[in-house]
């Protein structure tokens, strides 16, 4: 069996949750020897460029080059489109698995099977909130362009057959894995912290965060915050941690390696999001044992089980309360630590590359 994936999230994503994941799957399925090709010899992102993934055949990696420049996204879809449709004549895969809700311009088989994979439903469920200009042509599109559908999490199958209507026979459920754990992670910082990652606007609830630690003298005494990626504190953000007097909040940047020292080292990580189709730094705290607190909305319970305390992402009271509840309490955090560990051990991204390729032969 061949299976071909376009480049679409690799234009569209610099770094993100659905590069890692078809990185992570593609490694895992040559690992085992499936023939996997992607169709990318443009692209932004350096997750892929990194990876050390082949083609079929090649020895250099894609034969791409990184551009960085964003303004070429465009340009950069009309190529893969072209170059796409080259490689699935002389490839000639059995599965075609798409990475992003982009128009399409492809000349295929109608032997070739065509998949996708639906991370989350984010743009649908907050459509009169945070995403007024966006519009779901493409993805209604593309569910009708797939034979069959991947989700990431039961949540994410619950919602896309809410808001479309979709034949549940096409719909597979495959949970996402968790990196290799890393050794020798070295203290970044000499003083105790809570940690949050990834981008804060909007439905990400990085306000309520803030003003939950603003109602606590005790965590503003003996905690910083570490906000870890996103990019540096807009102007509004500033004037929040203003309003809150809070002045142990700190953002950082940096790489894999850099990440995963923070989750290591960390009191706590907190995830206050009001929605998420999984949730991947959930398990990222669980393999260096870091204490979770998060929400308890979508799809954070299914993935984080008995291992995390939960709060209302709304009630900023709640999320001041529950993370003073683990931080004080040395047997919340023991108890956390090993429920967490048996969560962990039902995911991996051995398990999620070998129950999609079986979705592949179905």
């Amino acid at each position: 069996m061949k299976i071909l994936f376009d480049n679409k999230i690799f234009i569209n994503q610099i770094n993100g949750g659905p590069s890692v994941y078809f990185i992570n799957l593609i490694k895992k399925l040559q690992e085992i020897n499936y023939k996997t090709n992607i169709s990318s010899k443009l692209h932004l992102s350096n997750a892929l460029s990194d990876s050390g993934i082949h083609n079929t055949g090649n020895k250099v990696p894609f034969n791409s080059n990184l551009i960085k420049y964003n303004f070429l996204k465009k340009y950069l879809h009309k190529i893969n489109n072209k170059t796409c449709n080259k490689e699935i004549k002389n490839f000639k895969p059995n599965i075609f698995h798409t990475t992003y809700y982009e128009n399409y311009n492809y000349s295929y088989d109608n032997k070739l099977e065509k998949v996708v994979t639906i991370f989350d439903l984010i743009n649908e469920k907050f459509n009169k909130t945070f995403y007024k200009e966006k519009k779901n042509s493409h993805k209604k599109e593309i569910l009708n362009f797939a034979d069959k559908i991947i989700c990431i999490s039961n949540n994410t199958k619950k919602d896309l057959l809410n808001y479309y209507d979709i034949d549940e026979k096409k719909i597979s459920v495959i949970y996402l894995g968790y990196p290799d754990k890393k050794g020798n992670l070295q203290k970044i910082f000499g003083f105790p912290y809570i940690l949050y990652v990834g981008t804060r606007w909007k439905y990400k609830n990085f306000e309520n965060l803030l003003k939950a630690i603003s109602f606590s003298n005790y965590l503003k005494k003996n905690f910083k915050l570490i906000a870890f990626g996103g990019g540096k504190f807009n102007r509004y953000e500033e004037d929040l941690i203003k309003k809150y007097d809070l002045k142990n909040v700190l953002q950082i940047e940096g790489d894999e390696t850099k990440l995963h020292s923070c989750y290591k080292h960390a009191s706590l990580f907190v995830y206050p999001t009001k929605y998420e189709g999984f949730g991947l730094p959930i398990l990222e705290s669980f393999l260096y044992e870091c204490p979770v607190a998060c929400s308890y909305n979508s799809s954070l319970p299914e993935v984080a089980g008995d291992g995390a305390i939960y709060f209302n992402p709304d009630d900023p009271d709640d999320i001041c309360d529950k993370i003073e509840k683990i931080l004080i309490s040395s047997e919340i955090k023991e108890d956390l630590k090993k429920k967490s560990s048996l969560q962990l051990n039902k995911f991996s991204w051995s398990k999620c590359a070998k129950e999609t390729y079986d979705f592949y032969k179905s």
